[in-house]
């Protein structure tokens, strides 16, 4: 019998355990919710576009974004019949303020990257999520933004909002330029009149140019289509290669109310974010307290925000990496309008 009660006693605690350790952990999602929602709150918006799923449609963004939508090739994820209307969703990030206000940063699988624009592309029809067939793919123009050779990367945010990139390793590739006929300068489109000494371009001529002068610009403006095999994060990367690197550790002036805290580390020099979350429920989950495989030499700002009794506190810092191992984080309270100027 009394072996019996202690097994019955050992369970209990257990149980107890459990039930409070899942709670802690219930707590901790909360305010990570609240921290990342007033991040949010400032998120590059989605731009909107609604076609007709009886035809396919070619649509076009802000930045040249181009996606071809063949409504033959979506399906509801629920297996139901597409309506009469689908919406696109469509976000353009394209520097490290935009990166930063997304939740965005630029890590592969704990490599850093160069980012040449990272995207977000979603379908629903009728508020039902939509899919791609199997073995179909969805074609979309990028931007090009940078001239280094960049690669598509596929993102997937954790339970904390960290982001991460997979390579596809498909390279971006620039539509080839047409170089037969020119005779004094592509300034001149159209070609009203011949000026030179030379004879007048023929009529054929003058529209090889006007491809000449379309493909040239095409070149500077964007890649070729890329085919995409589902929707959701897309980024246009490289890696960035370099030997010496460090580690930044950080730790908080004690603050016995501070349960989760976003930080982030945003490159000056390159087109690059890293982020970070801090977590510390009653004293029983914490993360790593460091930012690691840091390139040397770099301008960088450190930036940390959390919310704390529904207030919002920030720590700011600037430095060059190498030259600081270890951050010391003292929280200051400021106003949700202060907080719109931290992103801006």
């Amino acid at each position: 019998m009394v072996f019996t009660n202690c097994k019955n006693e050992n369970k209990v605690k257990e149980i107890q355990t459990t039930k409070t350790e899942n709670q802690a952990i219930l707590n901790l999602a909360n305010e990570i919710e609240k921290l990342n929602s007033e991040v949010k709150k400032f998120e590059v918006k989605s731009q909107i576009f609604i076609i007709s799923s009886k035809k396919q449609t070619k649509v076009k963004s802000k930045l040249g974004t181009t996606i071809y939508v063949n409504p033959e090739e979506l399906e509801n994820i629920d297996g139901t019949n597409i309506g009469e209307n689908i919406e696109i969703e469509l976000k353009e990030l394209t520097n490290q303020k935009e990166l930063l206000k997304s939740n965005a940063q630029t890590i592969s699988n704990g490599k850093l990257l160069v980012s040449g624009g990272a995207y977000f592309i979603n379908m629903k029809s009728n508020g039902k999520q939509l899919k791609l067939k199997n073995n179909k793919f969805l074609k979309v123009d990028f931007p090009k933004l940078t001239e280094n050779e960049m690669f598509l990367f596929y993102g997937k945010k954790d339970s904390l909002g960290i982001m991460n990139w997979e390579n596809t390793k498909t390279k971006f590739t620039t539509p080839k330029l047409v170089t037969e006929i020119v005779k004094d300068s592509l300034t001149e489109y159209p070609v009203e009149e011949d000026v030179s000494e030379t004879k007048p371009l023929t009529k054929e001529e003058r529209k090889i140019n006007r491809v000449i002068i379309k493909n040239s610009k095409l070149n500077d403006r964007i890649y070729n289509s890329v085919q995409l095999n589902s929707f959701g994060w897309i980024n246009c990367d490289k890696f960035y290669q370099i030997d010496n690197k460090t580690k930044i550790e950080y730790e908080f002036i004690e603050n016995k109310n501070l349960i989760c805290s976003n930080l982030y580390l945003v490159f000056r020099d390159i087109n690059s974010v890293v982020h970070n979350v801090y977590y510390d429920e009653n004293k029983k989950y914490k993360d790593e307290q460091e930012f690691d495989n840091i390139p040397i030499g770099l301008n960088v700002e450190l930036i940390a925000v959390s919310v704390i009794n529904n207030k919002i506190f920030i720590y700011k810092s600037k430095f060059i990496t190498g030259e600081k191992l270890k951050e010391t984080i003292d929280f200051k309270e400021i106003s949700e309008k202060e907080f719109e100027k931290l992103f801006e």
